[in-house]
């Protein structure tokens, strides 16, 4: 006998159906085996022993419903809402959950899905590394039997003791994952490449049919001792501890593969390719590594003997990794070539490399304290970390050579081309850099303390927040330069070129700017006090600059109302009348107008923190959004004066003539002093 129940307007309803085979129909949709019934709407229903076998339920909308021992055996529930769906001893296998919404359905006395269908449905959804970072679910012994995994991604599943007997696999990403133990049987679907890859890690009796991919396979621990792997896949394999002893790797693809504490002692690997493998604590006594390729192969901690067979070149490149040569006074050949070595936080004190071939090497962390590099080639090479301390650079070919991070103090880089080059969180202080091509170079937040750049070619280069303090910058071209919020105190300028260039909030106390170009650059804000800028072009954007004790010459180009404002920063008595100036947008703080006329006067935007006011004539004064920060306008007539926005935080305006001044509480921000009382914001 076969009943369904079902809701339908709020009300109940069942059909009671003699022969199981007869189809039902429920809406739009005929409830038989292998029926399409996409979005079909079956809330809250009852269902019991309803055949759904190979079924298209994709979209439907199952929530609440009971199906009470259905079978849906290979059906697909892609999409479908089974938000409180109790599938109550429901054959599930090979189910595709696809993109159903589950939710956290309220199932009282029955779960909605049982654990084993609640994992498969996370890993047809996710990730199975996603599963046990995020959801603390080991893999390892779990059953999915039957369970339809087709294209799961299941990399670095740790699926050892896992019963997957019947079991669709076919397109699962295996990769990386632990098959040591996993239970599989004749009518478990696995593709013959990760069937291959279980053969070998569980001992079985291999036979690859022709097929040589095993890139990706974990074999790790597995004893495979003289085993043909000639011309097999094995890039990004997991092959730690593996043995394989006399093993046929002749012209092998092992890129990227991990053989940590591998034993390789005896193995053939005439012409395998080794690229960016990690051959750490690996045993290569006896090895054959004749024309192997070693580009970036992590060889520290390797093991070699006379018997192994391996070129000159790697040899070196093992024998510098492992330390084997502890006299700093090793001759290296003027040629050498150590392309593409793995030279990670290598020791190479006082090593002559001049004239070698370091194109692609890595030397992150590399400690090359004085060693000599004059002419070698390093395009590509990586120095992120290394340690450059005095060491000779000049004339070296760096195209392409990643040196962020990286520790000059004191390095020779004179002439060096090092256009575009990133320097982010490099330190290159007392480095000499004369003459270099550093065209858009990266130099944001760099220590230059007392760097050598004379001559240099800074062209459109990345210098904001850089340190400079005492450098010399002679003749050097900045042109288009983002020297933002730098600290070029002391600095060497006379003669640069530095048209254009953003000095934005840069301290140039006491530098050289002697008959330096500065025309169209950017100078708002910056610190120009007791700079010498005899001779200078300063036909630059000069607003908030200080000039305090800076010198000038009659070669000096200063727009009059700048130099001007120089001259009143520096001495305030040279002007005895400032009615009608135009004073706007100027530096001067601390200045004394002491009882000054001031009538009509424009300090627009003008920095007059500290400055002393006491007594001035500033009736009809254009002060809107100066800043008056601190400073005292004691019996200051400012008969319609404008104050609009300006800032007197701590502003004395004692005895003030305020007539026709509408000063708003929040210019005062906190406190400012009028006769009588003090005004507060609050």
């Amino acid at each position: 006998m076969y009943i369904i129940f079902l809701a339908a307007s709020g009300t109940w309803r069942d059909v009671l159906i003699v022969n199981p085979i007869i189809p039902v129909q429920v809406g739009e949709c005929v409830i038989q085996r292998f029926t399409k019934c996409r979005g079909v709407n079956l809330d809250s229903v009852l269902l019991i022993r309803a055949d759904f076998r190979g079924a298209d339920l994709s979209g439907a909308n199952l929530t609440n419903a009971i199906l009470y021992r259905a079978d849906l055996r290979n059906a697909s529930l892609r999409d479908a809402n089974i938000i409180g769906t109790r599938f109550i001893n429901a054959d599930l296998r090979g189910v595709d959950f696809h993109g159903a919404i589950i939710g956290n359905g309220t199932c009282r006395h029955y779960e909605c899905l049982s654990e084993k269908w609640k994992i498969v449905y996370r890993l047809q959804n996710s990730t199975a590394e996603f599963i046990y970072e995020n959801l603390g679910i080991s893999l390892s012994g779990q059953d999915f039997g039957h369970a339809n995994l087709r294209g799961a991604n299941l990399r670095y599943a740790d699926l050892r003791g896992a019963n997957l007997r019947g079991s669709d696999l076919r397109g699962a990403d295996l990769g990386g994952a632990v098959l040591k133990g996993m239970k599989i049987d004749d009518d478990t679907q696995l593709d013959e490449k990760w069937r291959n890859v279980w053969t070998l890690v569980n001992g079985h009796t291999y036979d690859f049919h022709g097929l040589n991919d095993l890139s990706e396979a974990n074999l790790r621990g597995t004893e495979i001792h003289g085993i043909d792997l000639n011309g097999f896949d094995l890039s990004r394999a997991i092959l730690s501890d593996v043995g394989l002893s006399s093993a046929e790797l002749q012209y092998s693809d092992l890129t990227g593969a991990d053989l940590t504490g591998a034993d390789l002692t005896g193995a053939d690997l005439t012409g395998a390719d080794l690229s960016d493998s990690i051959l750490r604590n690996t045993d290569l006594r006896g090895a054959t590594l004749a024309d192997t390729v070693l580009d970036h192969a992590d060889l520290r901690g390797s093991v070699l003997d006379q018997q192994s067979e391996i070129s000159d070149r790697w040899r070196l490149v093992w024998s510098l990794v492992n330390s084997v040569f502890v006299d700093e006074t090793l001759e290296i050949p003027s040629d050498v070539n150590l392309s593409f070595a793995f030279l990670e936080q290598v020791n190479l004190i006082g090593y002559d490399l001049a004239g070698a071939n370091l194109t692609g090497a890595n030397l992150t962390g590399a400690n090359l304290f004085g060693t000599d590099l004059t002419g070698t080639r390093l395009h590509g090479a990586n120095f992120d970390g290394s340690g450059l301390k005095k060491v000779e650079l000049s004339g070296g070919y760096w195209i392409g050579a990643d040196l962020t991070g990286a520790l000059l103090y004191g390095a020779n880089l004179a002439n060096a081309d090092l256009a575009g080059y990133d320097f982010t969180q490099s330190h290159l202080s007392g480095a000499n850099l004369s003459g270099a091509i550093l065209i858009g170079a990266h130099l944001t937040g760099v220590d230059l303390t007392g760097a050598n750049l004379s001559d240099t070619v800074l062209h459109g280069a990345e210098l904001s927040n850089a340190y400079l303090y005492g450098a010399n910058l002679t003749r050097a071209n900045l042109k288009k330069a983002s020297l933002e919020r730098a600290n070029l105190s002391g600095v060497n300028l006379s003669w640069a070129s530095l048209q254009d260039a953003v000095f934005t909030d840069v301290n140039l106390s006491g530098s050289d700017l002697s008959d330096a170009d500065l025309s169209g650059s950017n100078l708002r804000s910056s610190d120009l006090s007791g700079a010498n800028l005899s001779g200078a072009n300063l036909d630059a954007d000069l607003r908030w600059v200080n000039f305090r004790d800076s010198t000038i010459d009659v070669d000096t180009f200063l727009k009059p109302k700048w130099r001007l404002l120089r001259e009143i920063l520096n001495d305030s008595t040279v002007v005895l009348d400032y009615a009608s100036m135009d004073l706007s947008e100027a530096y001067l703080v601390g200045v004394d107008f002491t009882e000054k006329i001031m009538t009509n006067v424009d300090l627009s935007r003008s920095d007059l923190r500290s400055s002393n006011l006491s007594g001035a004539n500033l009736s009809g004064a254009n002060l809107s959004n100066a800043n008056l920060e601190s400073a005292d306008l004691t019996g200051v007539n400012l008969t319609g004066a404008n104050l609009t926005g300006a800032y007197l935080y701590r502003t004395n305006l004692y005895e003030s003539d305020l007539t026709g001044v509408v000063i708003q509480p929040v210019q005062l921000t906190c406190c400012s002093a009028f006769k009588n009382d003090v005004l507060s914001s609050k």
